[in-house]
């Protein structure tokens, strides 16, 4: 199999700025959506681009197979703000390959796995075997909250309709260890922001007397936390789902904390994670801050009591963990301990509940078997701590069975500057699912 054409459509794919966080890319995402729908037409799928409330949707489908089984696939074509540039080793927008990996903003996630799953049901298409219906679904909002999709899912349902989603946007674990992921955290990001003073002032001459609103926000955020890291809202953890020993038998649970440490420069782990590290990350919810922002934060001093502080925090969620509740007690919280006089705001985006599937079935054996064969050793069974908004959305509104896979590894650097995908596992995951497809029968 000659990928050469194949890479060389994917970083054109890649050049499209699509941070659907920022809307001065809006017109950017459009050029992406109507580049990706043509993509699929002339792949021999008939497609086109969804509007919805925020940005669009590509839809593609093949030719339809009476009482054939219909997989829909699900990713999306969004990618994180690359913020901080300067540590970039090149331009994200400008893919590069190096030591035999793509570097740029969304090779891995989520252009790089979107784009050889259509490649790999475009050339299963080819062959003509026509025994399945193919459904693909790409969306453009998954890096902020889906709520474009998440609107327009009740309108969509009859052209979603499937009998299995499979979401390609997970993990592995190793370069050469397979896994299939079994499930995902929720997820709910909010920013808080504290007005104190009208305008900026002199720390010299209104320092001691007026309160400084960044003060209040670090005092404030400090309390979010107990001395031994758990999250200190009331009620926190009242829905989580406990995990049993038996049913974490059917899960790999290998973990090696020195090589994580080394490997990301971590100089010390959440006093919870020190025990299970894996345990924490998959099946217990948590908060973390993900920015901070006030006063003058460029080179050099100047001398101010800045007017306002801002952060940017978000909670992973599991399984039971309710949205609209975990908000009332993150608002109450703060209104609780607020400093009197200041002026607070809370602002919620989107977000998504967790989800879990079976263990095992007809369609998680399957795409083991796919897996297994690819790479020549045994796909494992792993959960991922991370966030895919829609997924329990579109399983409520379809009613089918989801199934989570993916050859991205942490060390890709997604979310992060100097993301990057092996093209191995790329050419791999494309092969995956194209033994999937080919050797799929209804059970």
């Amino acid at each position: 199999m000659d990928f050469t054409n194949i890479f060389k459509d994917y970083f054109t794919f890649l050049q499209f700025k699509t941070i659907s966080s920022n809307p001065i890319f809006k017109e950017e995402m459009e050029k992406c959506a109507i580049w990706l729908c043509n993509y699929l037409q002339k792949g021999g799928l008939e497609s086109e681009v969804i509007t919805t409330s925020s940005y669009p949707v590509v839809f593609a489908k093949t030719p339809k197979v009476e009482g054939a089984p219909t997989f829909l696939f699900y990713g999306h074509y969004d990618v994180q703000d690359i913020d901080p540039l300067e540590e970039w080793k090149s331009d994200p927008f400008d893919p590069v390959v190096r030591d035999g990996c793509v570097y740029a903003r969304g090779a891995a996630d989520n252009k790089g796995q979107v784009f050889y799953f259509i490649n790999a049901i475009i050339n299963w298409l080819r062959l003509g075997k026509n025994n399945l219906n193919i459904k693909i679904c790409i969306e453009g909002e998954e890096e902020s909250g889906s709520c474009g999709l998440e609107n327009s899912l009740p309108l969509l349902k009859e052209k979603l309709f499937c009998d299995y989603l499979l979401v390609v946007d997970c993990d592995m674990l190793k370069e050469d260890r397979p896994a299939i992921t079994l499930g995902l955290r929720g997820i709910l990001p909010f920013e808080i922001e504290l007005r104190g003073i009208g305008q900026d002032l002199h720390s010299g001459h209104h320092g001691g007397m007026a309160y400084n609103p960044a003060k209040a926000l670090v005092m404030l955020l400090a309390k979010l936390w107990d001395k031994k890291g758990r999250v200190a809202i009331p009620h926190f953890y009242d829905d989580m789902e406990k995990v049993s020993r038996g049913e974490l038998r059917h899960y790999c649970m290998e973990f090696n904390q020195d090589e994580y440490k080394q490997n990301f420069g971590i100089k010390a782990l959440e006093e919870g994670a020190c025990k299970n590290p894996l345990y924490a990350c998959w099946f217990e919810p948590t908060l973390e801050i993900n920015g901070i922002r006030s006063g003058y934060i460029k080179s050099g001093m100047k001398t101010i009591i800045p007017s306002i502080a801002l952060a940017k925090l978000s909670c992973r969620l599991v399984p039971h963990q309710k949205i609209e509740k975990i908000k009332e007690d993150i608002e109450r919280f703060f209104n609780k301990i607020l400093l009197p006089g200041m002026e607070m705001k809370i602002n919620f985006y989107g977000g998504g509940e967790a989800i879990r599937t079976k263990t095992s079935s007809f369609l998680i054996e399957s795409i083991i078997h796919s897996y297994s064969e690819v790479f020549g050793r045994k796909c494992e069974r792993i959960m991922m701590g991370g966030s895919v908004p829609i997924v329990l959305s579109m399983y409520k509104v379809l009613g089918c069975e989801v199934a989570m896979l993916g050859t991205s590894i942490l060390s890709d650097n997604i979310h992060s500057p100097n993301e990057h995908f092996s093209l191995d596992r790329f050419k791999k995951g494309y092969f995956v699912i194209l033994k999937l497809l080919t050797d799929f029968r209804s059970s």
